[in-house]
């Protein structure tokens, strides 16, 4: 099969290795000039397996681990240098940045970044807006492409949803689609139309029966998810094994709400008697999947592990929230060690990790609440009552400054408010005295068109912030920070003037992120690259080239 991720041949030219630090290769070559001579180095980002590089016709050199490459010979001034990659692992594409030029001084910026296949949901020209299909990218015009069309008379809807899960599992991507013959089944793909078949049928009923999987979860190496199975009559959750084996594994399915641990998931369902939610634990096995524990009656939620702990939220008797937190075996009651007015606002769900409303940082937990005198503002918790305290009253009033969207950024903790005077970007290093407002910009997490949840991805040695943020001479753009005040600001205006480029659905990846954005109004949502500076974003691939028909339909959500 040909080699879909091999980088052209930049220039030949003659031989000089230059060994590294790890037992890669970079390589300097033309004629030598005489003068003072220099260091060339650079880094491997993201590799997952070996990666070969070559300076033109010498011998290959592979590389198998991450980190700093470091020149072990000197390179004559005015010799010109090229690094480029031949060979890498199937699932991933890697590229060299910075891989070429002519040694002045000590070169120190080659970056070679490797990212796993992106695979998304888009329609295109000849499918407008009626057929959504799995399409994949290595951040490429080239490389984006359909896989596969798998409901080729577009029978009984289209073939996958505008916001279907994709989920990474083994080296391949499941999914949930439908052929217009079995409905909507479990799918796999390994990135070519060959490699892209349904796993299993578990709904025969007549009339193109659906199972519906979905709410995939990887735990201890085997992939849970709901359906509908028809022997059970009813949506259970099964599990399965790296051989694509299906089996019924609980009568409880998952929810949304839910965090995985180790070998464990712990997640809430309701109980046996139907009466209210409790938290369950499984660790993909039917003999594993039990009651974590009975005391958490009355739907728990933000369920997060830290080490040997998991710390969940639920509604108390007085109408508010207490937050718990017990040993992750579960062989001890739960402990009470704080009580809110108010956990969650009216607008968005419990499942606090769908918005980034609860995070891990520096040993604790960050999350959005309200104690009944400062409104909704930042909290944390180390596990314990004296531990659990607000970081800062963001506006110095009662009312709320909600906070969303919590990321760790350059060992730092960024995060979003939505509302109040405190509306903006904000920076925290745990303390109220090193909490910060970065930016007092209007950013946008969510539209018509997609949500636009901020993703930080790394940039040149360095962790960038990616958002969408709204201003009233450019609209609603794509904007990045390194978490510093005079490191926000926005990347491009990629719709001009006080339109907007809406980007929407950012995908982090090693040097830069992907994310859907319109450039005119002729033109539908399509995939954008960006490493955060002007030059450095630009239109990966005009997948719908006539009439408006929606372009990127989306991404894979986190």
């Amino acid at each position: 099969m040909e080699n879909l991720f091999k980088q052209p041949v930049i220039s030949s030219c003659a031989n000089l290795i230059l060994l590294s630090s790890l037992g890669g290769l970079l390589s300097a070559c033309g004629d030598s000039a005489p003068g003072t001579n220099h260091q060339v180095s650079g880094s491997v980002l993201g590799l997952e397996g070996t990666v070969v590089l070559q300076n033109a016709s010498d011998d290959n050199v592979s590389i198998s681990i991450d980190g700093d490459v470091t020149i072990a010979v000197d390179v004559p001034n005015g010799t010109n240098y090229n690094v480029q990659v031949v060979t890498q692992p199937d699932y991933q594409y890697c590229e060299v940045i910075n891989g070429s030029g002519t040694v002045t001084s000590d070169i120190n910026n080659i970056q070679v970044n490797c990212n796993r296949i992106h695979y998304f949901v888009a329609t295109d020209t000849l499918h407008p807006a009626e057929n959504y299909e799995l399409w994949r990218s290595n951040g490429t015009n080239d490389g984006t492409y359909k896989v596969k069309e798998i409901n080729l008379a577009n029978v009984a809807g289209s073939s996958m949803e505008y916001d279907e899960n994709i989920v990474e599992f083994n080296n391949a991507v499941y999914f949930t689609a439908n052929n217009g013959t079995n409905g909507r089944e479990l799918w796999k793909s390994d990135g070519t139309d060959g490699g892209t078949h349904m796993i299993i049928d578990l709904n025969l009923s007549t009339g193109n029966g659906s199972s519906n999987p979905g709410t995939f979860a990887v735990v201890n190496d085997q992939l849970l998810f709901n359906a509908f199975n028809e022997s059970q009559g009813f949506t259970v959750l099964h599990n399965m094994n790296t051989n694509d084996e299906v089996s019924y594994l609980s009568y409880f399915p998952i929810t949304d709400n839910h965090a995985v641990s180790g070998n464990n998931l712990f997640y809430e369902a309701w109980s046996s008697t139907a009466i209210d939610m409790v938290m369950y634990s499984t660790d993909g096995t039917t003999a594993g999947t039990k009651y974590f524990d009975s005391t958490y009656h009355t739907k728990p939620y933000w369920m997060t592990v830290i080490d040997d702990r998991v710390f969940a939220f639920r509604p108390n008797m007085s109408g508010g929230h207490s937050l718990f937190v017990a040993n992750i075996d579960g062989n001890s009651a739960p402990t009470e060690i704080a009580s809110f007015d108010d956990i969650v606002s009216n607008n968005i769900s419990q499942s606090g990790q769908a918005t980034n409303q609860i995070i891990v940082f520096d040993g604790k937990i960050f999350f959005n609440a309200d104690d009944g005198v400062h409104g909704h503002t930042l909290w944390m918790s180390d596990g314990t009552a004296s531990g659990t305290q607000m970081v800062k009253d963001l506006d110095d009033a009662v009312t709320d400054s909600e906070v969303f969207y919590l990321s760790v950024l350059n060992d730092k903790l960024a995060f979003i408010v939505t509302s109040g005077s405190a509306r903006g970007l904000w920076i925290t290093d745990g303390t109220e005295a090193g909490t910060e407002q970065l930016t007092s910009v209007s950013i946008i997490t969510s539209s018509m068109a997609g949500e636009s949840i901020p993703v930080v991805a790394r940039i040149r040695n360095t962790d960038r912030l990616f958002f969408a943020a709204h201003d009233i001479t450019h609209g609603r753009e794509l904007w990045s920070s390194d978490g510093t005040a005079a490191g926000t600001a926005m990347v491009t205006d990629i719709y001009p003037g006080t339109n907007s480029g809406s980007p929407m659905r950012l995908i982090a990846r090693n040097g830069y992120i992907l994310f859907g954005a319109i450039e005119s109004g002729e033109q539908g949502i399509e995939l954008w690259r960006s490493d955060g500076t002007e030059s450095g974003t630009s239109l990966v691939k005009d997948i719908c080239t006539t009439d408006y028909c929606g372009g990127l339909a989306g991404t894979p959500r986190a």
